[in-house]
């Protein structure tokens, strides 16, 4: 109940949730299923959350497509990632 409270992102969720007319208890857990899926994912990569990782993510696969298509436009064999 706290994350709901101060967490923007949990709160997101349990409006989300609530949106959809899911019972108040569901949606709490949902929310504590999604943060221990968070925190698991976190421990065992071993890499700093990052709130931002998705849009993040997006932009670097924006990016690789771009390369992508600029050397195929180039004439390059292959891409080298990196």
């Amino acid at each position: 109940m706290n994350a709901i409270e101060w967490n923007p992102y949990a709160k997101q969720q349990f409006e989300k949730l609530k949106k959809k007319n899911k019972h108040g208890m569901l949606s709490v857990i949902a929310v504590a299923n999604k943060l221990v899926k968070q925190m698991f994912a976190v421990v065992k990569s071993g890499v700093k959350f990052d709130p931002n990782y998705l849009e993040n993510k997006r932009c670097y696969y924006q990016t690789l497509q771009f390369r992508t298509i600029l050397y195929e436009y180039l004439g390059y064999q292959s891409l080298v990632v990196g």
